[in-house]
């Protein structure tokens, strides 16, 4: 069984904190203004959160739009903040901390076959 390195661990922590901190520097000016065109700020998370993003795609085409009232102004709307937030903040900085441990497996897989071909070709 492959095991991924201890060091794509710390380097995935090191990368999702680093999604999770640029997305909440983001989103709190978004929260502090209330500019009318806040929800462009998802645009740059479509880049950089590919293919996570594709999610949101499919998000904001079939979620319905459902507003809490009771909470503030955007916190409420559920198509355009809720979603889009749990999608880009959660899921894309897990996404940046399971790319380092699934290279390091995929890099050991790659050996392994390389190790075990030059064993056939070579008695």
């Amino acid at each position: 069984m492959l095991r991924p390195s201890r060091q794509s661990y710390r380097l995935g922590y090191l990368f999702g904190c680093i999604h999770f901190a640029y997305s909440l520097a983001v989103l709190i000016p978004v929260i502090n203004r209330h500019d009318a065109q806040w929800q462009l700020v998802w645009i740059r998370f479509l880049f950089i959160d590919f293919p996570i993003s594709l999610l949101t795609l499919l998000g904001m085409a079939f979620c319905p739009e459902w507003d809490f009232g009771f909470l503030p102004y955007p916190f409420g709307d559920a198509r355009d903040f809720i979603f889009p937030v749990l999608v880009h903040v959660g899921l894309g900085s897990l996404y940046y901390f399971t790319i380092p441990i699934s290279l390091s497996v995929l890099i050991q897989w790659l050996k392994q076959r390389v190790a075990k071909s030059s064993k056939k070709h070579h008695p």
